[in-house]
């Protein structure tokens, strides 16, 4: 069912038939949240389910901020464990906290990790790395922090040197609880 009840709305709606399913979430996330709200009431949970697929850790946190309960519990089934507890992560923090703005899917790498494989997952990304990113952060299998490793010294370093003899262990930590205006 891809109509939308608020009258307000209509013209939205009517523009959303013709929404690519495939961009549904990428454009819901960047809808104004009344006509987000009242689209996703027009849906039905699979095409709910479907439309968070591949969506970003920050923009699916967005998202699932505005879906019914059940249809949240039906997308967390959904997903692999990891990706799961990295979003329930992010819902426990404030939206307007730094722990709810982080999404560190693309810019964490492990200590056990080759340079040299770690400076081939950028490449794969075809240009998708964070604007700004000088870092990528260093995590256990648990994904919990344990540095960073500046981008200049990966791409220094010898490519068959692992990254934990890189890591920079002292490099500030931003507190999830920081307000994002900080």
């Amino acid at each position: 069912m891809r109509s939308c009840s608020n009258p307000c709305h209509r013209h939205s709606a009517s523009s959303w038939e013709f929404v690519d399913p495939v961009l549904e979430g990428e454009v819901l996330v960047e809808l104004s949240e009344p006509v987000r709200s009242s689209l996703i009431e027009g849906m039905d949970a699979e095409e709910l389910v479907a439309a968070a697929e591949g969506l970003e850790l920050d923009d699916l946190a967005d998202f699932v901020a505005d879906l019914p309960e059940a249809v949240t519990g039906r997308l967390l089934r959904s997903m692999d464990q990891q990706d799961r507890e990295r979003l329930r992560a992010v819902l426990a923090w404030p939206q307007d906290s730094a722990g709810g703005l982080m999404n560190t899917a693309d810019t964490v790498t492990r200590r056990a990790s080759p340079i040299e494989v770690v400076l081939g997952i950028p490449a794969c990304m075809r240009g998708e790395l964070p604007e700004r990113t000088d870092s990528l952060f260093v995590a256990d299998r648990h994904d919990r922090y344990l540095g960073t490793i500046p981008l200049t010294r990966l791409l220094a370093g010898d490519p068959d040197r692992l990254v934990g003899e890189l890591i920079d262990a002292d490099a500030p930590r931003i507190d999830p609880g920081t307000p994002a205006h900080e």
